[in-house]
């Protein structure tokens, strides 16, 4: 008995030494001018993206409309694509934009959508920026959007 606890502890000691704890990679935060193409109309504006766990983001946005402005967030499931070469983070997740200006209803309206995208990373500080936003009212259309990305 006193030898199978002796090689239980051994094995045990000798596992805490030759496992090596993973490591999370972490994803650079994002800053990025893009335009947004929905309801007939071209908006400029800023997307970002911070990471606040390994596979977590949130993104938030402002766009510029004519006559108000649109401020956004969304989480977002960063799908894990680290074992290929492509550069390619595709990611899912939903989120709410406040419309504010003349084209709101006595001050602002809020409405929800669900997002899907991708980052395609050029470089160590740059990147290629596209989502799609499909949003829960139908009054409003679903938004596609482009832009480049500087990381940091």
């Amino acid at each position: 008995m006193k030898i199978k606890l002796m090689l239980v502890a051994v094995l045990g000691i000798a596992t805490l030494f030759t496992v090596q704890p993973v490591q999370a990679q972490t994803k650079p935060n994002q800053i990025a001018p893009s335009v947004s193409f929905g309801g007939s109309t071209a908006v400029f504006g800023v997307d970002s993206r911070f990471p606040v766990a390994p596979n977590i983001s949130i993104r938030p946005t402002i766009r510029f409309p004519s006559g108000g402005i649109v401020l956004g967030t969304s989480a977002t499931y960063d799908f894990d694509m680290y074992g290929s070469n492509v550069g390619l983070e595709p990611y899912a997740g939903a989120g709410f934009n406040v419309y504010t200006g003349d084209n709101s209803n006595n001050g602002a309206n809020v409405t929800g959508y669900v997002i899907g995208g991708a980052d395609y990373s050029l470089n160590d500080q740059f990147a290629l920026k596209g989502s799609v936003a499909i949003p829960f009212k139908s009054e409003y259309s679903t938004d596609i959007t482009f832009g480049v990305g500087y990381k940091f």
